[in-house]
């Protein structure tokens, strides 16, 4: 979907795809409007629009305001920005896949780290119920140390949704 009208400053989304922003989305996903939003996290959460840049996806945290029809967002968004539409597939296989599989073949003997997770993956995780879980997935870690944090910048972008991760090892 294209951002055809945005209030960059404010953060929000008048037209996509030269509609209003809540019916278009509301077209893309299957879902009626008045579901998509931090109201009902078990379908607003279903989707996530994402910004690519080269081979890699950046998540945008977008909701649908009530009143407007318009979409508030936690990023920076421009005008004639394109962003795909994905459908999530859950926050704790992800999450226990990398302590599991990346982690391990980019450090082959981690030690410790030091974790920076977005606010955004732990609202999400307490709104769907899986915030149990999601702890639980840490257990696959290194010993650790965190921090829940806002507003991540990347290569001069705000990103969100991440979990950022400084984890030391030994070559012995």
């Amino acid at each position: 979907m294209r951002l055809t009208k945005v209030d960059s400053a404010a953060r929000r989304v008048f037209e996509v795809d030269g509609q209003s922003p809540g019916k278009r989305l509301s077209e893309i996903t299957g879902f009626p409007p008045e579901e998509l939003t931090i109201a009902r996290p078990e379908q607003l959460f279903k989707w996530c629009l994402a910004m690519k840049v080269g081979r890699e996806y950046f998540l945008r945290a977008v909701a649908k305001n009530m009143e407007d029809d318009t979409l508030v967002t936690s990023n920076m968004l421009e005008e004639d920005q394109e962003l795909e539409v994905m459908r999530t597939s859950g926050i704790v296989t992800p999450t226990q896949r990398f302590f599991t599989e990346e982690l391990p073949r980019r450090i082959p003997r981690p030690t410790a780290a030091l974790f920076f997770e977005c606010g955004v993956r732990k609202l999400f995780a307490d709104m769907t119920g899986q915030a149990g879980a999601l702890g639980g997935a840490f257990t696959l870690a290194p010993k650790c140390a965190g921090f829940v944090v806002e507003f991540e910048t990347y290569c001069g972008f705000m990103i969100n949704s991440t979990l950022t991760s400084l984890v030391f090892g030994s070559d012995a």
